[in-house]
Formats: C-alpha cells, sequence, structure tokens
C-alpha cells in the first residue's frame, strides 16, 4: 500500500505540464494556376477548448462538439476527432490490472471459518486462507492510481476533444468560402494528476472563386 501511495505522488509530479504547440501548415493549399480567379482573404481566428479526466474526453458546452467537417485541401498538424472509448477500455484495464495486482501482493490470512464436535463433544475449529484484501476495495483502491496512469497514456484527449468541432466550425462560420489554405494552429496543453485542460486556436487564409 506504501509502494502505491508512493507510486502515485511520483505520477503526479511528472503529469503536471503545460505545453505550447504552434505548427503551419506542411503544404501550401493555394490555387496556383487559378489565382487570378480566386479572392484570398485572412479568416477569423477559431479558438476552441477542450477537457479530460483519468484521460477520458468530458462533453463540452459549445453546441458544435457532437459536430465534425472534412476539409479536403488542409494538411498540416494531425488533430484527431475524440473518442471515449479508447480512454474507457484503458481505465478499466488498469483498475482491473493494478487491482489483481493488489490484491495478489496483500497475501492471505488463516482465518476460522468454523468447526466440528469430536466424539468426545471437543470442539475442533477449522480454517482457511482469505485475502487480507479482497477484489471489490482492491478494485476501489486502484481507481486513483489508474486514472493517473490513463490521464497519462490518453494525453492528447483534452486536445482532441478540442479539435473535434474544429473543421465543422470553419465551414459553417466561412460558407463563402471555397478553400482553405495556410493553417496555423496553436495549442496550449495543461496536463496535471488526473485532468487535462486543452485550448486550441486555429487561423487559416480564404479563397473565394470569383463569378464575374
Amino acid at each position: 500500500m506504501k509502494n502505491c501511495i508512493i507510486l502515485t505522488i511520483l505520477l503526479s509530479l511528472i503529469g503536471c505540464s503545460s505545453i505550447k504547440y504552434t505548427s503551419n501548415g506542411a503544404q501550401d493549399n493555394r490555387p496556383l494556376l487559378f489565382e487570378d480567379e480566386y479572392e484570398l482573404s485572412e479568416l477569423n481566428e477559431i479558438k476552441l477548448d477542450g477537457s479530460a479526466f483519468w484521460g477520458i474526453p468530458l462533453s463540452s458546452k459549445s453546441p458544435t462538439i457532437n459536430q465534425s467537417g472534412f476539409v479536403f485541401t488542409i494538411n498540416g498538424l494531425a488533430i484527431n476527432k475524440s473518442t471515449k472509448i479508447l480512454p474507457i477500455l484503458g481505465m478499466i484495464g488498469y483498475t482491473s490490472a493494478i487491482g489483481y495486482g493488489l490484491n495478489i501482493l496483500a497475501g492471505n490470512k488463516y482465518v476460522q471459518d468454523g468447526g466440528y464436535y469430536d466424539n468426545y463433544n471437543v470442539f475442533i475449529p477449522t480454517y482457511t486462507y482469505k485475502p487480507r484484501l479482497p477484489l471489490v476495495p482492491a478494485f476501489i483502491i486502484s481507481v486513483p492510481i489508474a486514472g493517473t496512469l490513463n490521464n497519462l497514456t490518453f494525453r492528447n484527449s483534452a486536445i482532441n476533444s478540442a479539435g473535434s468541432s474544429l473543421y465543422y466550425k470553419l465551414i459553417t462560420e466561412n460558407p463563402d468560402i471555397d478553400l482553405f489554405f495556410y493553417p496555423k494552429y496553436t495549442i496550449h496543453n495543461n496536463l496535471n494528476i488526473w485532468g487535462q485542460k486543452a485550448t486550441l486556436s486555429a487561423n487559416f487564409m480564404g479563397a473565394k472563386l470569383k463569378l464575374d
């Protein structure tokens, strides 16, 4: 038990961090051959927030969080769609593994479970081995440790949560834009022992086809 507490403290110190990423698009998707046919403009910045607990993305109050979009011309930093399935499975796996481990490490104890009377009316007790730490309490104790490990394993859950509706918001806020290019992303990701918070800022250039 003491070792588990020390492990949790060490993991909490490792997990506290704040990271900033900035990325320009890997490719220029600007219309090279027909530049005179497009009207270029700098689009308004899009800013999205995301959070996670124990590595599991939390639902956002944003009305677009469950919406997604796809922009074929954009290349650059990969921002994956938020998913809860893998972090939840990871949490279950860590909890089970650590719980069973604690159960085994705690060992067994020799306890009386009954008895009987012999032919001389003398009571003979019987004993059996029982775990010092049953599975249910072991699983309960393992939850915060599993949460720490799962949070470190899925350290980008908050970033993915913030980026889930990025392209949907980009398209819906710029319905008259035909091409998006020069993507630039700035990501602030704060990772602590159990939780994550991320802010994603995205800037794009847009091209609108001239109909005249």
